[in-house]
């Protein structure tokens, strides 16, 4: 019985020594590791980006017109293409993929400049490359 309570005694100094080994790693851990990872899918979501799209209906089709596939001709294409499963997947793979450190490969397949792709987490750090992108061509 004496030997079960000494057990236990060093389970819980070996959980107290776990536990302080773990705040401490996390307390000296970067800031930007802890961050909370910012997904794409949260940012291009098709309730955020109707409404966007809709308030200049002409201006972003005609801007993305060249982009859609063939005989999407209309804006209410556009709105259907915005909420369709593939547009999902393709902002998913998109997400996996910059997340996954191909964020440079993804800028130059694009044809961004990586030293535009900087921020906060990869999600921001590829729409801020995109926007430099658009600023740029204005």
């Amino acid at each position: 019985n004496n030997n079960n309570n000494n057990n236990n005694n060093n389970n819980n100094n070996n959980n107290g020594i776990q536990a302080s080994l773990l705040q401490n790693f996390l307390n000296n851990m970067n800031p930007n590791a802890r961050r909370r990872l910012l997904n794409l899918l949260e940012i291009i979501d098709p309730s955020k980006l109707v409404p966007i799209i809709m308030k200049e209906p002409e201006f972003y089709f005609e801007q993305l017109k060249d982009l859609l596939p063939p005989g999407h001709d209309n804006i209410s294409s556009l709105i259907e293409i915005v909420h369709s499963p593939q547009f999902n997947q393709a902002i998913q793979t998109i997400n996996a993929a910059i997340y996954s450190g191909e964020l440079m490969n993804i800028c130059y397949q694009c044809e961004l400049d990586p030293n535009d792709a900087v921020g906060d987490s990869e999600a921001e750090a590829f729409l801020k490359a995109i926007q430099a992108k658009t600023d740029k061509n204005k």
